[in-house]
């Protein structure tokens, strides 16, 4: 699931969430991601899990930008956030290659403080941008192998055109 391309003003909505800590636009792509999500024919009962970012640079940013998307996500949608994953750091996604971002296969793992998911769950899984797929294949596959979610719905703002 998807607002759009990620082109013209959804593009620098997404690098103004990213890069200038902009709330407000995070909060208004969340809800619209939410409605979206709300008028398919496979909503129901689900948890949102944002697709996170390594710790330094969310530090560096101030603004987890999925994270803020997720939160508005669950509330236009009435579901819960679960802050269940975490990355390890390494060069941002943006200075790799297709190849190279489908090689870190290691670098999205569930925190050790996690909360159990219900068995079988249907994780809603936010993020800003999908190029490659790379990582939210990770994450999908880290959430069905170790957490034996049953179902895992990704919901981007933008999809780059090189997808």
């Amino acid at each position: 699931m998807r607002l759009g391309e990620h082109i013209d003003e959804l593009r620098e909505a997404i690098l103004a969430i990213k890069h200038g800590g902009d709330r407000e636009l995070a909060r208004r792509i969340g809800r619209a991601l939410g409605e979206q999500y709300s008028r398919c024919d496979h909503a129901g009962e689900a948890i949102v899990v944002p697709v996170p970012m390594p710790f330094a640079r969310r530090i560096e940013r101030k603004i987890d930008h999925a994270c803020a998307i997720a939160h508005a996500f669950a509330d236009a949608t009435s579901l819960k956030v679960a802050r269940i994953l975490t990355q390890a750091s390494g060069p941002p996604q943006a200075l790799l290659s297709a190849h190279e971002r489908r090689m870190r296969t290691d670098r999205i793992r569930l925190k050790r403080s996690r909360s159990t998911l219900p068995a079988g769950a249907t994780v809603v899984l936010i993020d800003d941008v999908l190029t490659t797929g790379a990582t939210i294949e990770q994450a999908a596959r880290v959430l069905r192998q170790e957490c034996g979610c049953r179902r895992v719905i990704a919901a981007v703002a933008s999809v780059a055109r090189t997808v």
